[in-house]
């Protein structure tokens, strides 16, 4: 059965719990879906303490890049899951003497004895103007768009393993890829109640609301740093959020009462 985060006390704990529940941003293949991970989940949740107390290797708590924090809580729970051998993480594909690129994830699924190449993507996005375009959803610092990473995904990181040069080198490994999946969770977040999402976007995807500094209603907001956007400390620790007219990077805070994720940005955003 399904654990409430919210009922953990160990940060690791609760964003394992998050991974194993938050709906994916894409759901259609060759992204996993909501079904997939309920399953995948059914197995580990009786191990869940005992995973958390026992993560990968090269595991940081508080990674301050969310990305590589986000692919060690994978690691983790493929390292303990009985249907799963991970075989490797950021497994390097070489063109001569340079790299073509990294495979997020290799693993082997014992039960149908198959190989299986994962790419991971944590992502947080803020819905701007024409909501149905994904360009126009950003992240918020402006430096990517939900566009951008699908293209990424699907013509650049996806196709790597069905090059000629990592079909040779999985190979000489003893491994072929028989299938490729893209697992992308995290929340995106909306400027007003109604507002279009773009196509095929999964409609469960964890939603939050953004706001200009001067928009920000008063609420019990806290301050969410980096290792708290998924399911993080519990709130009582987290520190209270004043709005300044005079901030000049966005913030991700939370309301425990309303349980809304947002982020407010500067009034010039």
């Amino acid at each position: 059965m399904p654990i409430n985060s919210m009922q953990l006390t160990h940060p690791l704990a609760r964003d394992l719990t998050w991974v194993l529940t938050a709906p994916p941003l894409y759901q259609q293949g060759p992204f996993i879906d909501s079904n997939f991970i309920e399953q995948f989940a059914a197995p580990l949740w009786p191990q869940l303490n005992t995973i958390a107390a026992n993560p990968c290797p090269q595991f940081k708590l508080g990674h301050r890049r969310l990305g590589s924090y986000y692919e060690q809580l994978w690691y983790t729970l493929l390292r303990w899951h009985p249907d799963y051998q991970l075989l490797a993480t950021d497994k390097v594909i070489w063109q001569g003497q340079r790299t073509k690129g990294a495979l997020d994830i290799v693993v082997k699924h014992l039960p149908s004895a198959t190989i299986e190449h994962w790419e991971l993507a944590i992502k947080f996005y803020l819905g701007v103007d024409d909501g149905l375009d994904p360009y126009q959803w950003l992240g918020p610092g402006k430096h990517d768009c939900l566009g951008n990473k699908l293209e990424h995904l699907l013509t650049k990181q996806l196709p790597l393993s069905k090059t000629t040069e990592a079909k040779t080198q999985l190979q000489q490994l003893g491994w072929r890829v028989d299938t490729q999946r893209i697992v992308m969770q995290g929340r995106i977040y909306l400027p007003q109640q109604q507002f279009p999402l773009p196509p095929r976007l999964n409609p469960a995807a964890l939603q939050g609301r953004w706001y200009r500094v001067n928009q920000l209603p008063q609420r019990n907001w806290r301050v969410l740093t980096k290792p708290d956007w998924l399911a993080g400390r519990r709130w009582q620790v987290l520190p209270r959020f004043v709005a300044d007219s005079s901030m000049d990077w966005p913030r991700h805070i939370y309301c425990p009462d309303a349980n809304q994720h947002a982020f407010v940005v500067p009034n010039n955003w």
